[in-house]
């Protein structure tokens, strides 16, 4: 198995020929070549995250996880954005709690003053069962 320095070397090696090829594909178009680049990189987080998750169920059918509900967890987050203005594509890693469970998404982190903050973001799931809650949801057992 490779290590990790020849394969950070590897991966730039090959990013620095793909650059350069649609530099000279594009030569000045520099909105061209950003959209090349847009197209380029979206095909390599669908093919990695495909690769992630068809890896993570293999590792369940083969037993390494118990049927148990789905925590994702991290002490950190990547966040990508492009600018609108410039189209410059700019990448931070965030020291932020992210939680995620079938009712939605939780980021956790500290306001500028150090107090605890919190953003949640439900999914349909969650949001149903929010809405059974307050009293809002069907008059019928959903277990029926």
């Amino acid at each position: 198995m490779k290590g990790k320095d020849e394969i950070r070397d590897t991966v730039k090696s090959f990013c620095q020929g793909m650059m350069a090829q649609l530099a000279e594909e594009y030569g000045t178009d520099y909105e061209g070549l950003k959209a090349k680049w847009l197209e380029i990189h979206e095909i390599y987080l669908e093919t990695v995250n495909s690769f992630l998750e068809q890896w993570a169920e293999n590792q369940s059918a083969a037993g390494s996880r118990e049927a148990e509900p789905q925590i994702i967890s991290a002490q950190q987050a990547v966040l990508e954005i492009t600018d609108r203005d410039t189209g410059i594509i700019c990448r931070r890693i965030l020291p932020l709690e992210y939680v995620e469970t079938d009712n939605g998404i939780r980021l956790s982190g500290e306001t500028i003053d150090g107090y605890p903050s919190h953003l949640a973001f439900l999914s349909d799931t969650g949001m149903n069962r929010m809405k059974d809650i307050l009293g809002k949801g069907p008059d019928t057992h959903r277990c029926r």
